[in-house]
């Protein structure tokens, strides 16, 4: 497997292993409680596109299908956008923090 950082020198800190398990309890944190939210204020667009462009019922099969991928693939974008965020905050704040141990 490739890396992009030469051996033992980054990825293996417990420092950088702290941000990253940060970054993943905010992020899922923040997609669990932003997501509804967001789905149920897209949904009504995304049901009206797909029925006006594909000529789907709203009430098919395939209208529900577009409905759980729209609320999945709006789950990951939560999450990546802030597992990036969450990341960059972590880091942030243990640079600001402990700068003087690092």
């Amino acid at each position: 497997m490739y890396h992009n950082h030469p051996s033992g020198q980054m990825g293996s800190s417990p420092l950088t292993k702290s941000i990253d398990a940060c970054a993943i309890v905010g992020a899922c944190t923040a997609a669990f409680f932003l997501t509804p939210p967001s789905y149920s204020a897209s949904i009504p667009h995304i049901k009206t596109y797909t029925a006006t462009h594909y000529a789907i019922a709203e009430t098919s099969t395939l209208a529900v299908a577009v409905s759980v991928a729209w609320g999945v693939l709006l789950l990951a974008i939560i999450f990546v956008l802030t597992r990036f965020l969450s990341s960059a905050i972590a880091l942030a704040l243990t640079s600001r923090f402990f700068a003087r141990w690092l």
